[in-house]
């Protein structure tokens, strides 16, 4: 039983490959579209789907000595009320700090606070959503890596674009933040290798796995749009920056806007739709 046709055509194909005769239906569980009978089945799965209210009837739904079983990714929500309020901290202290610049005072104190409330809330985040310890802590890596190679290229996009407006600013900070964002990037390159040989993730995937399983489209996309793309660019744009080609360097890094965003997305999809880290 799915909710995707698509899902239901593959089990049908694998049975058929295997000579075994199966009942997949499609139907959305969430508008009652299929009811469980009682006492009618030796075993019910469910499996990396969440509605609270199908378990009961589930339960009800086993013979005598049958067996429910039940593998749904759930999040701690011990951490979520000190995410939150670290959150909303970063906010204000974040509001702050830019009103502090645009009236050119220095607070470093603010800066400060800021950059505590943002770990705050990534270290939460991370035992929240990591399925324990364990995997609480290539999480956060990961959490860490993506926070600094977004924030990074919406940087270096800004940046480049005061090169546009003032030309005759000194070459050097420009190159400076592309050569990092090529660095955090390559970064995010080599931990995916080490994600992907390690099968990490809540879905616990073997190793390389994910590169020819069920979300196997989507991992590629991450990896060549997310990461070997960028990388290219940033290459591109630090080259572009070094001749003092302001407006190529610039346009390169708005293109990497782009695509590292499309890969944060992509490897947010697949941690909490589908339990891969990549």
């Amino acid at each position: 039983m799915d909710g995707a046709a698509a899902a239901i055509e593959i089990v049908r194909k694998k049975a058929s490959e295997r000579g075994l005769t199966v009942d997949a239906r499609v139907a959305d569980l969430e508008k009652r579209e299929y009811r469980i009978a009682p006492q009618a089945w030796d075993l019910i799965t469910i499996c990396y789907y969440l509605q609270r209210d199908l378990f009961e009837p589930a339960k009800l739904g086993v013979k005598p000595g049958g067996l429910l079983l039940a593998i749904v990714h759930v999040t701690d929500g011990t951490f979520d009320t000190p995410r939150r309020v670290a959150l909303g901290a970063f906010v204000v202290l974040a509001a702050a700090y830019t009103i502090a610049l645009a009236q050119r005072r220095r607070a470093p104190a603010l800066a400060a606070g800021a950059l505590s409330a943002a770990a705050a809330v990534l270290v939460c985040g991370a035992l929240a959503w990591g399925g324990g310890t364990f995997g609480a802590v290539p999480l956060l890596v990961q959490l860490v890596v993506l926070a600094v190679a977004t924030g990074g290229v919406f940087a270096a996009m800004i940046l480049g674009h005061w090169y546009l407006v003032t030309p005759k600013l000194p070459e050097a900070p420009l190159i400076l933040i592309a050569r990092s964002l090529l660095a955090v990037v390559a970064l995010q390159l080599l931990l995916f290798g080490v994600w992907v040989a390690t099968g990490a993730g809540p879905a616990g995937a073997s190793p390389f796995g994910v590169l020819v399983g069920q979300w196997a489209l989507f991992v590629w996309l991450r990896l060549i749009i997310g990461l070997v793309f960028p990388l290219v660019v940033s290459w591109a744009a630090v080259k572009t920056a070094r001749s003092r080609s302001m407006e190529s360097a610039t346009g390169l890094l708005y293109i990497n806007v782009g695509s590292i965003a499309a890969g944060t997305i992509l490897a947010a999809g697949l941690y909490f739709g589908a339990g891969v880290l990549v």
